[in-house]
């Protein structure tokens, strides 16, 4: 009877590991299906487009040296771009986004990538020296647009701001629309109009901007206007020629007078 009895326990056991095989096999599938969904839409690399306003504007393809480049060069992730003391420049991605560079301004583009969708997933600068304005398009989902200076790295999404990096270092951002996470040895969330510096050594300080236009004056109203009488007007000979010898007007026998109101 005991052994009768031990059989049903073998089935019972022999049914739970076929079940707990197969919930791995699902949880394997599973995450393969989901990690080739997120390498597929973020595997492509996006390409920027340089326009020259003023020369002289550089490019550095992947790490080799700088060689003077036109509009229409191709700004790929890894390329250096730089302009000199009268360069202008910008370079843009497809989807619009615009980052300028003022005169001595020296950056790499580090990364760049577009989901499935075409919309921008990531893209990233590594800002050396100088002064440059980006204009982000709003991204969706968990796409970002960050800015790294020496000490700190400024990430948006959807904004335009401007970031200033200095010679000794120092880092500061401007922040004219939308938000921006600014993280140094701290973080700080900043909101239109704020601004923020971190020094070299990642200190940060926040500043707020102007939050309102200042107020117009208002336009002083006219003086009323007083009734003209005859008492306001005085009668002033007055010859056309300075001359004290002038002849009258032609087709006159007398000089010709003038009448002038008063002031």
């Amino acid at each position: 009877m005991p052994a009768v009895a031990a059989k049903p326990v073998v089935r019972r056991r022999r049914g739970l590991r076929w079940i707990v095989a197969l919930v791995v096999i699902l949880l394997v599938v599973a995450g393969l299906v989901y990690w080739l969904n997120v390498a597929a839409s973020a595997s492509t690399n996006a390409v920027a487009t340089l326009t020259v306003f003023l020369p002289t504007t550089s490019v550095a393809h992947n790490g080799g040296d700088y060689a003077t480049a036109v509009s229409g060069a191709i700004v790929q992730p890894g390329d250096g771009v730089k302009t000199d003391a009268k360069g202008r420049a910008s370079i843009q991605l497809p989807d619009g986004t615009l980052t300028r560079l003022a005169s001595n301004t020296e950056f790499t583009l580090t990364s760049a990538h577009f989901a499935k969708d075409g919309n921008l997933h990531d893209a990233s600068i590594l800002q050396k020296l100088g002064r440059t304005f980006t204009n982000v398009q709003h991204l969706v989902g968990g796409a970002t647009f960050k800015v790294s200076g020496q000490s700190a790295t400024a990430t948006v999404r959807g904004t335009k701001f401007e970031v200033y990096i200095k010679a000794d270092g120092t880092m500061l951002v401007k922040l004219f629309e939308g938000q921006m996470d600014f993280d140094g040895k701290n973080h700080v969330h900043l909101v239109a109009p704020q601004q923020a510096t971190a020094d070299a050594a990642g200190n940060e300080t926040t500043r707020s901007g102007r939050s309102s236009p200042r107020p117009t004056r208002r336009a002083r109203a006219p003086p009323p206007a007083r009734s003209r009488t005859t008492s306001d007007l005085r009668f002033t000979t007055e010859r056309h020629n300075s001359s004290p010898t002038a002849s009258p007007v032609a087709g006159s026998s007398k000089p010709h007078w003038a009448i002038r109101e008063a002031s």
